[in-house]
């Protein structure tokens, strides 16, 4: 993995191990170079990669919490520093002639003498001729340069003028750590510094808090935490205290992101309004006309007083209306409860009627007896009115038969006992009229026999829905 130089584009040096990913940035994915630590989820990025990020978008690149600015990050802890100083690298400069193997830490301070010197080497070929031989000993010294060998730690070809340098950096080459002295392989020594190197000097887990110890691991779990800092007792209080606030910013980021699309929303809202005032010209309200402003923050709208006052106007009216109906209902109601009371006095009033006319037939009933039996004192009358009707009579059908001859009108109903006509429905029978006292609708009965040309025939009962009733007696005097 190669260093480029930003402002040449040139190879400065390249990395002989593996790198472990926790010290990669997650931007450019190459060994941190200038790390530093984002200060409120503790991201690792080098300085450069983070400011172009946050040159795009004010948040973390990778949990999108808040960031405005890389001056607000923390440098990265010093563990991790270390670590990256202790990677090994292979100077690249003169087009890769040098190949000299170091720590990282130590480049600045060859690349200043490696450049020099390929710019002297660069001064001397100008002086050479290009068409120069070369002679029989530089031949030699180029093929011993070429010449490989095997590593026997790491099984890896090495030229063979770079196996001394290589042997000192080879990862699997054993060395001593550079804070316990625990002899390690040196491929090894990045995890042993992160995890259980005792002797690491480490920040508190409080520093974010106000912290400023930093000590060894060892020193830190077992001296510090549990006695010295003040932090630790309150963990739990500062780690809630923490979530809580790392929600609240980004819920706060979320409302900003809202804010600006409401913004927008407005700023397209008071063009169109302003389109429609100059669309409709002098017909548009004046009270109505929108800000000229451009601002991007909205300003508290205060209504104008025609409008005010339209909408005091229509809860005014509002109000009346329900109080209208209110009344409406109520009298509605009244009302009602009054049509109850007169179906009921109605109903009173068709029982009333029922037996009256029961008691009337009754009466009828018996003046036609009266009638009946009453001798001569009629007769002239009587025969006078039974020759009047005599066709009607025979239409009846001879005494003792039953009444379904042809239905005829009845005759009008003359009698010095009974002035009036028969009731109307008394025109549903096939003989004479009867009397029909309890307004039953059953079957004619049996048209009794005529007791004399001015008697009184007695006629069946007929049964109807409500009582019997006198059905089919035909009186003729």
């Amino acid at each position: 993995m190669a260093v480029v130089a930003e402002d040449d584009a040139v190879a400065l040096f390249d990395y002989t191990q593996t790198v472990p990913h926790a010290l990669e940035c997650p931007i450019c994915r190459s060994p941190l170079a200038d790390p530093v630590q984002t200060p409120t989820c503790q991201h690792l990025f080098c300085r450069a990669c983070l400011a172009r990020s946050l040159a795009l978008a004010r948040s973390c690149p990778i949990d999108r919490s808040p960031l405005d600015s890389v001056d607000d990050c923390e440098p990265a802890p010093r563990a991790v520093r270390e670590l990256l100083d202790n990677l090994t690298v292979r100077c690249l400069l003169r087009n890769g002639a040098c190949g000299k193997e170091m720590r990282r830490d130590e480049w600045d301070r060859h690349a200043s003498v490696c450049g020099r010197r390929d710019e002297k080497s660069e001064a001397e070929a100008a002086t050479v001729a290009p068409t120069e031989e070369r002679s029989s000993g530089d031949e030699a010294e180029d093929a011993g340069a070429t010449r490989t060998e095997r590593c026997e730690l790491c099984d890896v070809e090495i030229l063979s003028s770079e196996m001394p340098a290589h042997l000192t950096t080879c990862p699997s080459s054993r060395c001593p750590c550079t804070h316990c002295s625990l002899n390690l392989p040196l491929s090894s020594h990045p995890s042993h510094l992160l995890n259980s190197c005792p002797s690491v000097p480490l920040p508190c887990p409080h520093a974010q808090h106000g912290c400023t110890y930093t000590g060894p691991r060892t020193q830190l779990y077992d001296d510090h935490l549990p006695t010295e800092c003040a932090y630790e007792p309150l963990k739990d209080y500062l780690e809630q205290q923490d979530r809580r606030t790392r929600e609240l910013e980004g819920e706060n980021w979320e409302l900003k992101k809202r804010v600006g699309v409401l913004e927008g929303r407005l700023e397209s809202v008071e063009r169109l309004i302003e389109g429609l005032r100059k669309g409709m010209g002098e017909y548009f309200p004046a009270d109505d006309k929108p800000s000229s402003s451009t601002s991007s923050k909205p300003s508290a709208s205060i209504p104008s007083p025609s409008f005010s006052s339209t909408l005091s106007t229509l809860s005014t009216q509002s109000t009346n209306l329900s109080s209208t109906l209110s009344s409406l209902s109520h009298s509605h109601h009244q009302h009602l409860s009054t049509t109850h009371h007169l179906v009921d006095e109605l109903a009173a009033l068709r029982a009333g009627l029922a037996g009256v006319r029961i008691q009337v037939g009754g009466v009828m009933m018996e003046m036609q007896r009266v009638a009946a039996s009453g001798g001569g004192g009629g007769m002239m009358l009587g025969r006078r009115a039974g020759e009047a009707e005599d066709e009607v009579g025979e239409a009846g059908g001879p005494a003792g038969t039953s009444g379904q001859g042809a239905s005829f009108p009845p005759p009008f109903f003359r009698s010095r006992t009974m002035p009036y006509p028969p009731p109307p429905h008394a025109q549903m029978y096939g003989g004479p009229p009867g009397l029909d006292y309890a307004g039953g609708m059953g079957a004619q009965g049996a048209r009794g026999v005529y007791g004399g040309m001015y008697g009184v025939g007695a006629g069946a009962a007929g049964m109807g829905p409500l009582s019997p009733g006198m059905g089919g007696a035909g009186v003729k005097l």
